[in-house]
C-alpha cells in the first residue's frame, strides 16, 4: 500500500525533510510527523502506490535537519504485500 511506519529516537529536535527508496528511486514527503520532539516517536511515511518484492529488504534513506545541521539515516524495510 505504499505505507512505511517506523520509529525514531532523537536525543534533539527534528524535522523529516524527505525519504527515499534506495534502488526504486521513489520519493516522499508525506511524513507524519514530520516535526520530531527529542525522545521516541513513531513516525509513518506514505509513497503512494507502490510495487514491491515480497521478503525484499529495502534500505529507506531518511533526510532529517536539527537546527542548520543535516544529516540522513537508513532505515531498513521488508518489502510485503
Amino acid at each position: 500500500d505504499g505505507v512505511l511506519t517506523f520509529q525514531v529516537f532523537a536525543n534533539v529536535p527534528i524535522q523529516i525533510t524527505w525519504v527515499v527508496i534506495e534502488g526504486l528511486n521513489v520519493a516522499s514527503s508525506n511524513i507524519s510527523p514530520s516535526l520530531l520532539s527529542s525522545g521516541v516517536s513513531n513516525v509513518m511515511v506514505n509513497f503512494g502506490p507502490l510495487q514491491v518484492s515480497p521478503n525484499y529488504v529495502y534500505n529507506v534513506i531518511v533526510n532529517y535537519v536539527s537546527g542548520n545541521i543535516s544529516s540522513r539515516f537508513i532505515v531498513r524495510a521488508y518489502g510485503t504485500q
